[in-house]
């Protein structure tokens, strides 16, 4: 094919700049809570402080304050670090002229942060900084909102102000970064699956233990101390955080101790452990022994980045009964290159990254897939019951693993079931806590049981214990009627009621 050559007879420039506001609000919001965001600003801080730790005038101290404001939230992170020298750097979208470990890889985190607090154009967000030049002359400079690119009248640049004196900085040298959320946006803190609602403390609670994990090699084995101050009614409270480690099962656990490896990007070191947990009833979200928390966890350098990684070594779901087992993996290096590549938001690494593949095989090549138990907890309690139906002169027939839906071929199994003389009664069993998936887990088996034309008089969901959205949904599922027609009869009962002993913590 012949290609024209073509002159041009006219030429225009593209104006293709953003606005600050518009930068901001395209940016943010790429977090699923607003404690992944404060993560992001406290990453700036553990940076600079771990790439300057053999200075003996820094302070080793990061600070998180959370006010209560009614319907905002002022979160405050401040460090005794050496101060940001070169603030446009610092606030430039990518611009890592600044970065000095792999938590400032991407050139992101600061704007980030403040951009999925408030992008809104009434964004209240103010970075106050001394570094040792600043303190010889006696004064710090301070950059504040709103976010500009300076493209336009109306879209000014950005200005940094010199002020005489500390600007209330606790050390020497250091920077306090402050931005203002809205509590709506805030409370996105409090994990999904906890239904009630929680009061300013609990969403403190909730971020505390965040940190806890997320910086637990760092709180454990640097200098490296953080606090969180909670201001809420005139009164304030200090929680110094101490790292949040598993509780491991006596003689369970392998630790390969420090391995020199190359993932494809030059030398690091792996930190490798693994075993079984015990469950920590004073967590809310971590090392609950569930398929969330357990599994693969992957950090860098201390600071976790992914965790629940099991299918994505072995190939296949977790198991209930490998729900207690947990690999810990700590890649160290201050070497980006040698490191798989975390994602902008630092809550997970890019899955095509040739490095997390070769990490991904070498766990699976050295740390062996627990065994699943087919003698579970549940599964014990289970058998027993079913003997107690056995016995029961009036209990014609007795199932486990009874089929349902088999008209329409759904490979579907209810727990127990029982063909009393005058009724038939399904079971549907947990060994922990129920929770409303359970219970309508139940309904599909009655469901089922129904179009097999195998009516049931009474389901039940046996349990150690009941949470209250299930009994009320019970309430409201037992109003209904099945798809035959016949009114719904579920019915909650313990293990304890039956005579049945847990015998491990489940």
């Amino acid at each position: 094919m012949k290609i024209e050559n073509k002159t041009p007879i006219a030429e225009e420039i593209i104006r293709n700049n953003p606005t600050g506001h518009g930068l901001f609000a395209g940016i943010g919001d790429n977090f699923n809570s607003v404690a992944q965001v404060i993560c992001e600003l406290m990453d700036d801080a553990v940076s600079n402080l771990r790439a300057n730790s053999g200075d003996p005038e820094l302070s080793m101290r990061v600070v998180l304050s959370l006010e209560n404001l009614g319907d905002a939230v002022e979160i405050s992170v401040t460090d005794g670090g050496t101060g940001i020298a070169d603030l446009s750097s610092a606030l430039t979208i990518a611009c890592r002229d600044g970065a000095q470990t792999p938590l400032n890889e991407h050139g992101f985190g600061l704007k980030h942060a403040l951009a999925s607090c408030d992008s809104s154009p009434e964004q209240m967000w103010s970075i106050r900084t001394r570094t040792k030049a600043d303190a010889a002359a006696n004064q710090y400079r301070e950059v504040k909102a709103p976010y500009s690119m300076g493209t336009s009248e109306l879209d000014k640049p950005m200005k940094v102000r010199f002020y005489s004196g500390t600007g209330d900085l606790p050390h020497p040298t250091g920077t306090s970064i402050s931005v203002r959320c809205p509590m709506a946006k805030f409370r996105t803190v409090k994990p999904d699956r906890k239904a009630a609602p929680s009061d300013f403390h609990n969403l403190v609670r909730y971020i505390i233990e965040e940190l806890r994990y997320v910086y637990a090699g760092i709180l454990a084995n640097t200098p490296i101390t953080m606090e969180v101050w909670e201001i809420s009614g005139g009164e304030e409270t200090q929680h110094t955080l101490t790292p949040l480690l598993p509780v491991w099962e006596e003689g369970s656990v392998k630790d390969y101790g420090e391995i020199p490896c190359n993932l494809g990007g030059g030398p690091l070191t792996i930190r490798c452990k693994y075993g079984n947990i015990l469950k920590n009833p004073s967590n809310a979200i971590y090392y609950k022994c569930n398929m969330e928390s357990s599994g693969v966890e992957l950090r860098i350098n201390g600071r976790a980045i992914e965790h629940g990684m099991f299918d994505r070594v072995w190939g296949e779901a977790i198991h209930p009964s490998q729900n207690r087992f947990l690999v810990q993996v700590d890649l160290i290096s201050d070497n980006p290159t040698a490191l798989p590549a975390t994602k902008n938001t630092k809550t997970s690494f890019c899955e095509a990254d040739p490095r997390l593949k070769n990490l991904l095989s070498w766990i699976a090549s050295y740390v062996p897939v627990p065994a699943k138990d087919v003698d579970s907890v549940e599964l014990r309690c289970v058998r027993e019951l079913t003997a107690k139906r056995e016995n029961d002169p009036t209990a014609l027939r007795v199932s486990r693993e009874e089929p349902v839906f088999q008209k329409i071929g759904l490979k579907a199994k209810v727990d127990l079931f029982v063909g009393y003389i005058d009724r038939v009664t399904i079971y549907e069993a947990k060994a922990g806590k129920t929770k409303a998936l359970d219970l309508y887990q139940l309904r599909m088996y009655v469901d089922g049981c129904a179009l097999d034309n195998k009516p049931v008089d009474e389901a039940v969901l046996i349990a150690k214990r009941h949470s209250a959205e299930v009994k009320e949904l019970r309430d409201i599922l037992n109003t209904l009627t099945a798809p035959d027609g016949r009114p719904y009869n579920f019915r909650l009962a313990t293990w304890d009621e039956e005579g049945i002993v847990i015998r491990q913590s489940a």
